[in-house]
């Protein structure tokens, strides 16, 4: 099983999706929005990811993120029932680790429900699945940083993929979401570009 990868990024894509080169092999690894502006490290740079090998009878993907505690918390998500791989990258590109802690203590349902891919049943059981499972990062509650670029409910990703098709590279755009992570549930896209173009021209 591969646990680990360092190596170039040769390309990403704006689902999350990225082509890493080890050694002259590519490997092709999934990863959560955000991950690769986490990691430091734009395409032709060297980065290092921790590695969850998923391996089936008729399929064997990677899953990519930039620390371990990521790692961790998407390994503790596939555990849920009705949750595979694919939901919990997809969740991790929406929502902090301490966020997403913070709503399953709190029995937050409605903030889950905003998540690409959960519904309120699915929602529901994970306040209870995943109670006492998560990893203690930071406090809940406080000032702790986000381990993770949170994007909104359809917005973010739409933000992020309109930057790239512009020709911003996605640790650029990931940069221009965490700025504007508090204007993603208000803010119109329109408005959500305009302001990100305004942040990448004097970055």
């Amino acid at each position: 099983m591969i646990g680990r990868l360092r190596g170039t990024l040769l390309a990403t894509d704006s689902d999350g999706a990225a082509l890493v080169d080890v050694g002259g092999v590519g490997y092709e690894v999934h990863c959560p929005l955000g991950t690769f502006g986490r990691a430091r490290a734009e395409v032709g740079q060297e980065v290092t990811l921790a590695i969850h090998t998923h391996a089936r009878e008729d399929q064997l993907a990677l899953f990519g993120f930039a620390s371990e505690a990521e790692r961790l918390v998407f390994r503790t998500l596939v555990s849920v029932p009705n949750v595979g791989p694919k939901l919990a990258v997809t969740i991790l590109g929406q929502i902090g680790i301490e966020e997403l802690r913070r709503a399953v203590q709190e029995r937050d349902v409605p903030r889950l429900k905003q998540l690409s891919g959960i519904g309120a049943k699915t929602a529901e059981v994970l306040t209870v699945q995943l109670r006492d499972k998560l990893p203690d990062t930071g406090p809940v509650g406080g000032t702790g940083a986000r381990t993770a670029a949170p994007v909104a409910h359809g917005k973010g990703k739409q933000l992020h993929a309109a930057l790239v098709s512009m020709g911003y590279k996605a640790a650029k755009a990931d940069m221009a979401l965490d700025k504007l992570t508090s204007r993603l549930p208000d803010a119109d896209l329109a408005t959500l570009l305009k302001e990100a173009l305004a942040l990448l021209a004097t970055a």
